[in-house]
C-alpha cells in the first residue's frame, strides 16, 4: 500500500516499442522519450567485445573489420535475433532516457515487440522480451502484444504476475 502511494511520485513507467528497425522507449509520466535505429556495432578484440556505437551512430556503413553491426531485432522467425546485443541497445536507451540520479526508484516497464513474426509469438520469445525489461532494471516488465498503447493505458496497465 505504501509503494502505491508514492508510486505518483517516484517512478518512471516506461513504453518500449520494438521494431526489427527502431526501437521507442517512451516515459509515459513525463512524456518524454527516446528513438534509435535498433543497431549496434560492436568492437570484437580476441573474445572480448565492446559497445562502439548504437543507433544511428553505429548505422554507418564504413566501419572497417575489427567491428560487427548486429541488428538485434531483425529476424524472419523471432523477435530477437542476439540477445546479448538486444540487452546493451536497450541498457543504453533506458538509461539515457532516465539519466540515473543518486536517488531514481526502478521504472516499471512494459514492452511491446511490434514486428510481424510468422506465426506469432512463442512463450521463449515473449519471456526472453520479459527478461530484457528486467536487465533494464524493471521492478516489474510485462509484454504487451496487440495495439499501441496510449500514455494512459500504459499507467493503468496491470501487470501480469508469474
Amino acid at each position: 500500500m505504501f509503494a502505491s502511494l508514492l508510486d505518483p511520485f517516484f517512478n518512471s513507467h516506461l513504453y518500449i516499442q520494438l521494431s526489427p528497425d527502431k526501437v521507442v522507449v517512451r516515459d509515459v509520466r513525463n512524456r518524454i522519450e527516446v528513438s534509435e535505429e535498433a543497431v549496434i556495432v560492436l568492437l570484437v578484440e580476441g573474445s572480448k567485445r565492446t559497445v562502439w556505437g548504437i543507433g544511428r551512430q553505429a548505422a554507418d556503413d564504413s566501419i572497417g573489420a575489427q567491428y560487427v553491426r548486429i541488428r538485434p531485432f531483425a529476424h524472419p522467425r523471432s523477435i530477437v535475433s542476439d540477445f546479448h546485443s538486444a540487452e546493451l541497445l536497450l541498457k543504453y536507451l533506458v538509461a539515457k532516457l532516465l539519466r540515473r540520479s543518486w536517488f531514481r526508484p526502478s521504472p516499471s516497464i512494459v514492452i511491446h515487440p511490434l514486428a510481424d513474426v510468422e506465426g506469432g509469438y512463442t512463450q521463449v520469445e515473449l519471456r526472453a522480451l520479459e527478461e530484457l525489461a528486467v536487465t533494464c532494471g524493471a521492478w516489474k516488465a510485462d509484454v504487451w502484444v496487440g495495439r499501441r498503447l496510449s500514455d494512459a493505458d500504459v499507467l493503468t496497465h496491470k501487470f501480469s504476475t508469474r
